[in-house]
């Protein structure tokens, strides 16, 4: 088997549907699976550098220790410019991290392969060896725990394509580097051996502190928090939400109560853009707090959802004064920004709604008006979808899953629970789109009770961890290879 490339692990993966997708050997889209690129390039490094780094190493070190330190080295090397592609972040500590962890992994990966054969022919005699297997990988996870959070542990770096290159560069110009030392010729020469490999060394050490340290001062000032896909704002009671489009934009689903506490979440999480702010109904803690989201930045889109026939006034003030049209938002609609998706699933146009209003969209209850998006972001293996349902409510919620099969059939990666966790929401979407992380948005001790007891325990069953404002304050989710991590957004 390919040896695992060092990087920055996950610290909380929630979801149970999230790890990577298994493929066979033979599959064509493992082109495009990272875990499955790194296992190659780690390959490559030991076959194509580790040679040359060990030779070099043992001018001053013995063979053994040479051999050794080679492996991790040439590995971490040819894997940087693809795990800055996952997280834009050098790690400091893999080196060392991979050294430690490297003599208990051959005795998890034998324990493990003896325990799978053990289960098939007397399960009993499988149960030491995977003590054995558990012993050794806990090591290895608190080593990983250990070098994550050390300090310094991480050097910011460029995200996407250019800091792929820049990584690139930065790996060959350290194997050149070390190339460049020469092993001692004769007994005569090992101190000169020596100081010509230090000296090479510490140069190039010293160029990459000088090229991170460009990298950090020359980064914009405008872009938003790197590796966060979905941000639940801490509001109060009332609902705000955002989804990462790109450095410094974001689309804003709601806008809660109070506008210096939608203000100072998207502040947080540096958006300058909004490209578009959807009210998902016309209910105030979900749009009273629009004037923060306008605070300071551009909004190049507003659509709402409503039973009512027209915006409120200071709605349309807003939208008036930024140039905005608000379009009444409708199941079909669909669009894009930046790398994410998003589609309208509910509420049906007036038309095809049972009864009511005509300007409105026919239901008489405001939060069934809701609007109900599905966005796809993009992942490291494949994208992952997130399901937000403002406050619709349980009869509300079977028609949306009746009309949308496919929703019940593919699940969700996210789910938004209606209504910040009423009882009238019901626990059926939850077991119907089994979801592996949840988000509520509710007031820490809030008059209404939410999240409901029943709910909580329907997430429970369902063995969802569910991520709550009340508890949380402000915080992002991110996605990695591994699965999803849920941070308190703290200063």
């Amino acid at each position: 088997m390919p040896p695992a490339c060092p990087g920055p692990q996950p610290q909380v993966p929630h979801s149970s549907r999230w790890p990577p997708l298994s493929f066979s050997s033979a599959h064509p889209w493992l082109h495009s699976s990272y875990a499955f690129l790194l296992s190659v390039s780690a390959t490559a490094g030991l076959i194509l550098i580790g040679p040359l780094l060990a030779s070099r190493f043992m001018a001053i070190l013995p063979v053994w220790a040479a051999r050794l330190l080679a492996v991790p080295v040439a590995a971490q090397l040819a894997c940087t410019p693809l795990l800055v592609m996952l997280q834009p972040t050098l790690s400091v500590y893999a080196v060392p991290a991979n050294l430690a962890a490297a003599p208990v992994v051959p005795f998890v990966t034998i324990a493990g392969m003896l325990a799978v054969a053990a289960l098939a022919v007397w399960p009993p005699a499988a149960e030491p060896l995977l003590a054995v297997g558990q012993l050794g990988s806990g090591w290895v996870a608190t080593v990983a725990r250990v070098g994550s959070s050390a300090p310094f542990g991480q050097i910011p770096w460029v995200p996407g394509a250019p800091g792929a290159l820049l990584a690139a560069a930065l790996s060959l110009l350290v194997v050149l580097g070390i190339a460049a030392a020469r092993r001692p010729q004769s007994k005569s020469g090992p101190h000169r051996a020596v100081v010509r490999f230090g000296a090479a060394v510490l140069c190039l050490v010293a160029g990459c502190v000088l090229g991170a340290a460009g990298v950090i001062l020359l980064q914009p000032r405008a872009g938003g928090l790197e590796g966060w896909v979905v941000a639940g704002c801490d509001v109060g009671q009332g609902d705000a939400f955002a989804v990462n489009t790109g450095p410094g934009r974001a689309v804003v689903i709601d806008a809660g109560p109070d506008p210096g506490a939608v203000d100072a979440c998207l502040s947080d999480l540096k958006v300058t853009v909004v490209d578009l702010l959807v009210v998902t109904h016309l209910h105030e803690d979900h749009y009273a707090g629009a004037a923060g989201v306008f605070e300071g930045r551009r909004v190049l889109e507003l659509r709402y959802s409503s039973n009512e026939p027209t915006l409120p006034r200071e709605l349309s003030a807003l939208a008036r004064a930024a140039g905005l049209e608000p379009v009444r938002i409708a199941a079909g609609d669909t669009g894009r920004a930046g790398g994410v998706r998003w589609d309208v699933l509910w509420p049906p146009p007036s038309g095809d709604a049972p009864t009511g209003p005509p300007a409105g969209t026919g239901y008489g209850n405001e939060n069934d008006a809701s609007a109900v998006l599905l966005i796809e972001v993009p992942g490291p293996v494949r994208p992952a979808t997130a399901l937000f349902t403002g406050d619709i409510e349980q009869e509300a919620s079977r028609r949306l899953l009746t009309g949308h099969p496919e929703l019940v059939r593919d699940g969700v990666d996210i789910l938004k629970v209606p209504h910040h966790g009423a009882r009238n929401g019901g626990t059926a979407i939850i077991r119907s789109l089994r979801p592996g992380l949840a988000l509520i948005s509710s007031g820490e001790g809030n008059d209404y009770g939410h999240p409901h007891p029943q709910v909580v325990a329907g997430l429970r069953r369902e063995s969802v961890f569910a991520a709550r404002t009340d508890r949380l304050g402000t915080f992002t989710v991110s996605i990695g290879p591994s699965g999803m991590e849920v941070r308190p957004l703290t200063d």
